[in-house]
């Protein structure tokens, strides 16, 4: 369990969705929750269930998710990602921003 915390806390994301789906299934398991809570990562500090956060919160700023005083304003799609992962990693950066001038939706 700690040995898998530690990957999701440090991989790339391709990786991250194969450890999280991994640590899910070991979560079924109720005898495997108190290692996870008692896991604390020796690189940040960060709990497990901090961690879990910080991914969802690095999720939603992945996605473009907007929220105007805690409150979700795109409640019709907000997982919609403005560019898609591979081209985030793969396309160059006059690429993304010609991309992203065609998506925009202040057209």
């Amino acid at each position: 369990m700690q040995i898998l915390l530690d990957l999701v806390e440090t991989c790339d994301y391709t990786l991250k969705r194969l450890a999280l789906s991994c640590l899910c299934t070991i979560l079924e398991n109720q005898k495997s929750f108190q290692y996870f809570l008692e896991w604390n990562s020796h690189k940040s500090s960060l709990n497990a269930t901090q961690l879990l956060i910080k991914l969802y919160q690095d999720e939603n700023e992945r996605f473009g998710v907007r929220f105007d005083k805690g409150i979700l304003q795109d409640v019709e799609r907000p997982l919609l990602p403005k560019l898609s992962y591979l081209i985030q990693k793969f396309a160059n950066e006059e690429d993304i921003n010609g991309i992203s001038k065609m998506t925009s939706p202040d057209q």
